[in-house]
């Protein structure tokens, strides 16, 4: 299962720094998002989003996390497959995540962007 997952996506053109906040302000008003998924700072609780996202939505979106050493990451910390509608991310990644870590929180952000926007 895991080779499929190996070179799978595709890349896509990028967009404006206003068009991408424009998009998030949408997807927050149309989720009804920014209450119980903004923590005590302000920041978005993606980890917790994405995974209560996952599980509410299971016949749209996949979130997978896989082990720090799959091959299916080659060398990536996460990424997705629009076409397959899947995030797949580092378990070290997710954790992190979770911990509120800046880095780890971006780039699940940034792979849940690419399964919104394309």
């Amino acid at each position: 299962m895991t080779q499929l997952y190996v070179n799978d996506g595709y890349k896509v053109p990028p967009l404006s720094t206003a068009a991408i906040r424009r998009i998030a302000h949408r997807i927050l008003d149309d989720y009804e998002l920014t209450g119980g998924y903004i923590d005590d700072r302000g920041y978005l609780r993606i980890a917790d989003l994405l995974e209560d996202l996952s599980t509410r939505f299971s016949s749209e979106f996949t979130l997978k996390i896989v082990s720090d050493d799959d091959p299916c990451l080659d060398g990536r910390e996460a990424f997705t497959l629009p076409n397959k509608d899947v995030i797949v991310v580092k378990e070290s990644v997710y954790c992190a995540a979770l911990q509120h870590n800046p880095q780890a929180r971006f780039t699940l952000a940034h792979e849940w962007a690419h399964l919104i926007l394309h």
